[in-house]
């Protein structure tokens, strides 16, 4: 079915620059928010939704079963974050709507910038496909102003028409996902669900319900800093050391060499001097016990390195981010059959791939709400060259629908 609203809602949207600070304080990470969840909050209330808005930016909305029957089924409920990534600008942006009719995608001509066909395989499957594209100069927001249309078009579509039944519906726009914070101050008793799935996913079909153990890790090197004129077995190089350390882990084990259930460690930054260094890494794996095992190697390299030192020179810190939600999701299998019944209801094949990164579903998981992700549509984000499928967006309404019906069912 094509859900007009969807698209006039995800074009509105993308209006506002909600990219979120990294170097933020708080939540949310930049005040640049606040206009779009209260924008959203407003239009959830013209669709009947009881919504509140609250003091970190999320919005929460409660939609009361719309029959008797299914007054005391458990509460169903949507979240998508209204933030966009700091990788490139979210200001400015021009959406333009195209039917791809093959080849590369020009977005600005003038300064020749385009979607290559030749380096963008995925385009040949979506000749005769309406596109959503930017100009070029800002990346699109479909990760996740496309979730969150999607879940408008949804309630749009109940308000429309109330002959569709359902239960308890509740739903969730969050700030601040793309720096990991988008639960940082998400309330599981103010959402009120039972029952939850993140809308942000990619292509057509995709449902995810596993993603990395996460990690990082800071080693931070003391160094003796002394005139290099008169240095000779005394100075302590800290840069020095802390290269050799780097030097010392295995090159072919990084996110370069690595694909599908590969962990890796990645570098992600170095910085210093002779009086002290700074590495920087995440870490990642999907099984369990191989992610312990990368932390406890990285401690011991530490302490081999102190050992081969006058003193203890290194020191390291490593913080728990996310873990595999796949852990939790078994508890509560149901959801993804449902996901894949409803995909299937509407000819559509469910994906079903481990995310090689992490979701706000994995952090819900372990905060007591098992929550899988479903796709949205869009396709390169946090570029320029990001684009969505506007028969994928559809799509996944009409998912969202289903899973309403098949949760009002089950009840």
């Amino acid at each position: 079915m094509r859900h007009t609203c969807a698209l006039d809602y995800f074009l509105d949207y993308v209006k506002y620059d909600t990219q979120s600070n990294p170097a933020g304080e708080g939540t949310p990470s930049s005040e640049n928010q606040w206009p779009l969840a209260k924008r959203l909050a407003s239009d959830l209330e013209a669709l009947g939704l009881e919504v509140e808005l609250s003091e970190h930016c999320y919005v929460y909305g409660r939609l009361a079963a719309n029959d008797a029957v299914y007054a005391k089924q458990p509460p169903l409920g949507f979240i998508a974050h209204i933030d966009t990534a700091p990788d490139f600008s979210g200001a400015n942006v021009n959406p333009c709507v195209l039917t791809y009719t093959g080849g590369d995608i020009v977005l600005d001509e003038a300064e020749d910038i385009r979607i290559e066909a030749a380096l963008f395989h995925e385009l040949e499957t979506l000749v005769g496909e309406e596109l959503v594209v930017t100009d070029g100069h800002s990346l699109l927001g479909a990760d996740d102003k496309a979730g969150v249309s999607e879940i408008m078009a949804l309630f749009a579509e109940l308000q429309a028409h109330p002959e569709i039944k359902h239960g308890p519906l509740r739903v969730c726009f969050t700030p601040d996902e793309e720096i990991g914070g988008g639960t940082a101050k998400f309330e599981l008793e103010r959402f009120d669900a039972y029952y939850a799935y993140t809308v942000d996913g990619g292509k057509l079909g995709e449902l995810e319900y596993e993603n990395f153990n996460a990690a990082s890790a800071l080693i931070e090197v003391e160094g003796l800093s002394v005139h290099p004129g008169s240095a000779k077995k005394r100075m302590i190089n800290a840069a020095d050391l802390a290269a050799r350390f780097v030097a010392s882990m295995d090159p072919c084990d990084t996110p370069r060499y690595s694909e599908g259930r590969q962990g890796f460690y990645h570098l992600s930054d170095f910085t210093g001097g002779v009086a002290s260094a700074r590495i920087e890494y995440i870490i990642r794996d999907f099984d369990l016990d191989a992610f312990e095992a990368r932390k406890s190697d990285l401690i011991q390299r530490v302490e081999a390195f102190n050992n081969g030192l006058d003193v203890p020179r290194f020191k390291i810190t490593i913080t728990d981010q996310y873990f595999n939600m796949v852990e939790k999701i078994k508890t509560r299998f149901e959801l993804i059959e449902n996901a894949r019944e409803a995909m299937r209801r509407h000819d559509i094949e469910p994906i079903e791939e481990a995310i090689r990164g992490g979701t706000d579903g994995a952090m819900l998981s372990y905060m007591g709400l098992p929550c899988p992700n479903l796709f949205t549509g869009g396709a390169n984000f946090h570029g320029r060259y990001e684009y969505l499928v506007l028969s994928s967006m559809d799509l996944a309404v009409d998912v969202l629908l289903e899973l309403v019906n098949i949760y009002t069912q089950a009840a």
